[in-house]
């Protein structure tokens, strides 16, 4: 969208397009091939295929028999390989007639957008928001009472952008330096290997040795999983609670069947009543344990229909103190 705003000024259309010398001059059926071949080259594993043709031309080559014949079997060939054509018809000296020549290339009517203006809002909500498969932070079992578990998948609805770490580079090469950590021994000076060490901690002038593996089921505090405790009033949770950015919560089938069922019959009940749940979470393995609130929230919806906030849990960080 930024690249097609900025070719609204002729300068920088002639530089990077070249001299527009009128619509005849180029055939559409060249364009769709090279869409379509653009897309054959493509090695990323892409979510959907799409052209976006802007025109106001409502008949193009309409003196030209073959090219517009030729224009139609390009269409079909992107039809089957699975390549959409959206057209945003743009009004110029008269209507734009999309039943002049496009409804013989493209799919139905919905893929004729004739208020340009309100589908260019869209695309830029679509650009801010970078349109992408929102990936799950953790898949992990809601422990409602003993034996029963509903599967949920968590997810972070915003996370801070960190300035990227600094690579080393060799002053001759330019290439990136791969770091090596060496443990030596004070006595004898050789290498050591990892299960020549151990760590250890003093207890009565007594040091107490244990390995690695030992330490982490140590830290261990249980399978990641989010444990009911119990239920409070929604005037309970106080705005000062809220000391880090909170989680997502959204129930997960591939984990347990039937586990959406269950999800909405507790978040339905909890906003009927008004109520929180306070609930132990471990997220990961090897995070430590810690209190949280699930706060049910509904769907909010823009006023053109698309969602603005999904329905679920809010999952909050208690505060705790030793």
């Amino acid at each position: 969208i930024r690249d097609l705003e900025a070719l609204l000024n002729p300068a920088e259309f002639e530089e990077r397009i070249g001299q527009y010398r009128g619509a005849e001059d180029f055939p559409l059926f060249y364009s769709l091939w090279i869409c379509h071949s653009l897309f054959r080259s493509c090695t990323q594993k892409l979510g959907f295929k799409r052209i976006f043709l802007f025109t106001n031309n409502d008949s193009p080559n309409h003196d030209n028999k073959g090219a517009r014949d030729r224009a139609t079997e390009r269409a079909h060939d992107l039809t089957e390989a699975e390549i959409e054509i959206e057209l945003f018809a743009m009004n110029g000296e008269r209507p734009f007639d999309a039943h002049a020549f496009y409804s013989r290339i493209l799919a139905g009517e919905e893929a004729i957008h004739t208020d340009v203006a309100q589908k260019f809002e869209e695309m830029r909500g679509l650009l801010r928001r970078r349109a992408h498969g929102k990936r799950a932070y953790a898949r992990i079992s809601l422990q409602i009472a003993p034996g029963v578990e509903v599967g949920v998948s968590l997810y972070h609805p915003v996370v801070p952008t960190k300035v990227p770490s600094a690579v080393p580079i060799d002053a001759k090469t330019e290439l990136p330096l791969r770091s090596e950590t060496r443990w030596i021994c004070q006595g004898t000076g050789s290498t050591l290997r990892q299960e020549q060490m151990k760590l250890y901690q003093e207890y009565g002038k007594e040091k107490v040795a244990f390995s690695k593996e030992e330490l982490k089921e140590i830290k261990r505090f249980g399978d990641p999983s989010i444990a009911l405790m119990g239920f409070k009033p929604l005037a309970a949770l106080k705005t000062k609670y809220n000391l880090t950015h909170c989680l997502f919560m959204y129930p997960c089938e591939d984990l347990i069947t039937g586990s959406t069922t269950a999800f909405v019959a507790l978040w339905t009940r909890m906003l009927e009543r008004k109520l929180i749940a306070v609930c132990r979470m471990i997220p990961r393995k090897g995070s430590q344990p810690r209190m949280v609130a699930l706060l049910p929230q509904e769907e909010r919806l823009r006023e053109d229909g698309s969602q603005l906030s999904p329905p679920g849990f809010s999952i909050i960080a208690l505060p705790w103190a030793d």
